[in-house]
Parts: C-alpha cells; sequence; structure tokens
C-alpha cells in the first residue's frame, strides 16, 4: 500500500511531467506484489458462501412455514367451525389448540 501512496503522490504532487517508463516510478511498479488466495482458500470460502445462503434460505422457508401454520391456526381457532371439526383439523396439522 505504501508503494501506491508513493506512486500517486509522485504524479500528484509534482509540476513535471511523470511516467510509469521513467524512475523511481519504474522500479516501484515492477516491484508490486499482487496477493491471490490458493484455490483451497478460495474452495473453502466458496463453501462457506454455499452454507451460509443455504442455511439462510431453510430459516427462512421453515420461518414461513410457521408463520402460515400459526395464522392457519388462529383463523381456525377464531372460525365458526364446530369444535369436533376443529380439533380434527389441529390433529391432521400435528398441533393441539
Amino acid at each position: 500500500m505504501d508503494t501506491i501512496r508513493k506512486i500517486r503522490n509522485e504524479f500528484a504532487h509534482s509540476l513535471i511531467e511523470k511516467s510509469f517508463e521513467k524512475s523511481p516510478i519504474r522500479e516501484w511498479v515492477l516491484g508490486l506484489k499482487i496477493e491471490t488466495k490458493s484455490s483451497a482458500d478460495q474452495t473453502e470460502e466458496a463453501e462457506k458462501t454455499y452454507l451460509s445462503k443455504r442455511s439462510t434460505y431453510r430459516f427462512r422457508e421453515i420461518s414461513a412455514k410457521i408463520g402460515g401454520f400459526l395464522q392457519a391456526s388462529i383463523v381456525i381457532a377464531a372460525s365458526d367451525m364446530p369444535e369436533l371439526e376443529k380439533s380434527k383439523v389441529f390433529a391432521a396439522l400435528g398441533s393441539e389448540e
């Protein structure tokens, strides 16, 4: 990062025309190294992202089902349906009111 700062300052603070082809800028640019992640790191990161997205999707799916179930339970409980019918519906849903 210091090298990039030096190159930027060399261009920004000079009244003399600068070039990437002249010293010392040329040497600074040639000395820059790009760090890359190994394929193992990239694979691990991709797996974490996949699992995170999958977990989020699963959580949302289950939350929606629970919300729908609760809403249906409230509607059924508040309905004019005979109590015997209500209990059959709740039994079919796997819930007791």
